[in-house]
């Protein structure tokens, strides 16, 4: 049996994995992209966000749920303290500083998903 998920987990990875790259290339003036700190803060707006408050319930227990949730808002939160500090043409030291912290933010929540699926997994058998 597929868990539903499984592609949006994926898709998701796929996501925040191209945020880091788009603020590295931003940071290391590759790419001249801009970006709306407002716009990046609100976590309901990307599909993630937006199947995230659609689909409570197919989490296996309530405590991933709110994992999940809280480290998907935190990534927002850090992403557009970047896009601020990108915008602003702030010290590249403090931006690659914030990017790390964005990093292991995205690390947490790569591998809770990660976990999710392999705990569902386990469940279904």
């Amino acid at each position: 049996m597929e868990i539903k998920y499984t592609t949006v987990f994926d898709n998701t990875i796929s996501a925040h994995i191209a945020w880091l790259v788009r603020f590295e290339n931003v940071l290391n003036g590759t790419d001249l992209q801009t970006f709306d700190p407002k716009a990046v803060r609100d976590d309901t707006i990307c599909e993630f966000g937006r199947w995230l408050i659609a689909n409570p319930s197919v989490f296996p227990k309530v405590e991933f749920f709110e994992k999940v949730k809280n480290l998907h808002h935190d990534f927002h939160g850090k992403a557009a303290e970047i896009a601020s500090l990108l915008g602003s043409k702030s010290d590249p030291t403090v931006i690659r500083q914030q990017l790390d912290q964005l990093q292991d933010i995205s690390s947490q929540l790569v591998e809770l998903l990660f976990d999710i699926q392999d705990f569902s997994k386990l469940k279904i058998k």
